[in-house]
């Protein structure tokens, strides 16, 4: 007659359905984190989903904001511009204006560059994640 020890030969019908039930319910858990994924098409739904992560996206969109407000600034600034230029005698609005533009034209074009390299550090940073 074999002897079995005591711990390996007792697994209660209990132990193993509550063991089945919580695998069920931490996959359950898991499928519904990738079915959120899915149908809103991103990977950071909450805060909580990795603060890390959310954090520079936070700060992202902070940035991007204070560039928003930064080009609404620039584009009534052209528009004043403009309608200052006309306000011009036809003379007057060849020199000043075009000095004007030149400067305008130097600006944006700054401004297009720091734009590229936003855009390229929110690439990196896509990457990274």
């Amino acid at each position: 007659m074999a002897i079995l020890p005591l711990q390996l030969a007792r697994v209660s019908n209990l132990l193993r359905a509550n063991l089945g039930t919580s695998n069920i319910n931490r996959t359950q858990q898991q499928l519904l984190e990738v079915q959120n994924q899915l149908s809103t098409g991103e990977r950071l739904n909450l805060p909580s989903d990795d603060p890390g992560d959310s954090a520079i996206v936070q700060q992202l969109q902070k940035l991007l904001e204070q560039r928003k407000a930064e080009e609404d600034a620039r584009r009534k600034a052209a528009a004043e511009l403009r309608a200052k230029v006309d306000a011009l005698k036809p003379g007057q609005a060849t020199a000043v204006g075009g000095a004007a533009m030149k400067l305008a034209m130097e600006a944006a074009a700054k401004q297009a560059a720091a734009e590229a390299a936003r855009k390229a550090a929110a690439a990196q940073s896509d990457i990274g994640m």
